[in-house]
């Protein structure tokens, strides 16, 4: 063989090593970048499934808080209505007739009313409500009882004091109690 047909068998020998090398590099590196695509994929829907979740729970809370708000608001409603029931209930208690509303504290100083009460009385009620009244009430009763000078101030009704405790009998006083025994069947009748 000649010098150049070695040269030759040589270079297209080192032209085949280099070509199978590079065309092994090619390999490798596709190799490597689908695999770094596929991880990056992977990543990205990992990602991508976290902030979707992230919103869905963001978005539920949210529509949590606003029906919560909504149940706030309507039970807000619904306590002013119920109260303004029993703020008219007193409303009509204090624009009683004379006869009527004397008629209605006769009832209370009779059931609670004991012997040597005081009679605290608003001063709403001092042209209705008189020394004299007080003591006809109690001869009725065969108590004794006495108009009190101090006032209270609430808008009617009385506070009985005694020698031992007070009795707290005033509209206000009333009403709060009456509330608390009749409001679920109000509630049931208003909005059942």
């Amino acid at each position: 063989m000649s010098k150049e047909a070695i040269l030759d068998a040589i270079n297209h020998k080192a032209d085949e090593q280099a070509a199978q090398i590079v065309a092994d590099a090619e390999a490798k590196a596709k190799a490597r970048l689908s695999k770094v695509e596929a991880e990056l994929k992977a990543e990205y829907e990992k990602k991508l499934s976290e902030v979707t979740d992230q919103i869905e729970q963001t978005v539920l809370g949210q529509k949590t808080l606003l029906r919560i708000d909504e149940k706030k608001s309507e039970l807000s409603a619904k306590r002013e209505i119920i109260d303004e029931v029993y703020s008219r209930v007193k409303q009509r208690i204090c624009d009683m007739s004379d006869k009527d509303y004397l008629a209605f504290i006769f009832g209370i100083i009779c059931k609670f009313g004991e012997d040597g009460d005081e009679v605290i009385i608003c001063t709403d009620d001092e042209r209705r409500i008189t020394a004299d009244w007080i003591s006809d009430r109690a001869y009725d009763r065969q108590i004794s009882l006495k108009l009190s000078s101090e006032r209270h101030s609430d808008k009617g009704g009385v506070i009985l004091r005694g020698k031992r405790y007070d009795k707290n009998l005033t509209l206000s006083a009333l009403i709060e109690d009456a509330k608390r025994q009749t409001e679920s069947y109000v509630v049931g009748k208003l909005f059942g």
